[in-house]
């Protein structure tokens, strides 16, 4: 096995390990303080409370931000966005905005865990592609226009899972997420597609074009990777 592959694996392992502590630790103080009557944050026009977490120059240089709210979560115990701004060459960010149910709290805690490990990690691979972190090699953004063009609408959203510049922050992110759960990479893929399935977002057979493409980038980019006897 290429030892210099697997360096560049896990590469941004401990800031993606580092950021995630930090938010946890932020959900956790705040649920302490929620509890107490109070809220911890600025509050924010649209309910949320939102602090900068931490500032990182290396081996990346961005902001970590948490936008959080508690409250009932329809269909679930919470709801997960998370953005990368790096388009900008002097200021870029991570935003991770979470909506928690606080009567699931704390058993839901580990599944939590999962998902943040998931978005922080693909975040992190789009503030390479772009701006003040912009890493040789790695994939330019797609441009707006086209990505506004994918929606289920449109009956393509499954191109989304294709944009050349998101096909490598899906994989590490479910990457990532595959490790912190113990389970082989293609598994952690379908689970995450078969959302989509039962939604009616994309159909099995687009599913199956996706998977096609992100096995073949995990298996020459992340060699460590554990599949099942699938693939």
């Amino acid at each position: 096995m290429n030892l210099v592959k697997i360096l560049k694996e896990g590469r941004y392992d401990s800031i993606t390990r580092d950021a995630v502590k930090r938010i946890f630790d932020h959900i956790k103080k705040s649920k302490i303080a929620y509890d107490k009557g109070r809220n911890i944050g600025k509050k924010e026009s649209d309910g949320f409370y939102e602090d900068i977490l931490h500032s990182y120059d290396e081996p990346l240089d961005f902001y970590l931000s948490l936008r959080y709210k508690r409250e009932k979560v329809r269909g679930g115990d919470f709801k997960l966005n998370a953005y990368a701004y790096s388009s900008d060459p002097d200021y870029a960010i991570v935003e991770v905005e979470i909506v928690i149910n606080p009567d699931s709290e704390p058993k839901v805690y580990s599944t939590l865990n999962s998902h943040i490990q998931d978005a922080v990690r693909h975040e992190i691979e789009h503030l390479t592609q772009a701006g003040l972190n912009k890493k040789q090699g790695k994939a330019k953004p797609t441009r707006s226009g086209t990505r506004d063009k994918i929606s289920i609408e449109n009956k393509n959203a499954y191109k989304y899972f294709l944009l050349r510049d998101e096909i490598p922050a899906m994989v590490h992110g479910l990457y990532k997420k595959a490790k912190h759960d113990k389970q082989p990479l293609d598994v952690t893929m379908e689970d995450y597609l078969n959302i989509f399935i039962k939604n009616g977002s994309i159909t099995r057979s687009e599913k199956d074009k996706t998977m096609k493409a992100w096995i073949a980038f995990a298996k020459k980019n992340l060699t460590s990777s554990k599949f099942s006897k699938k693939y």
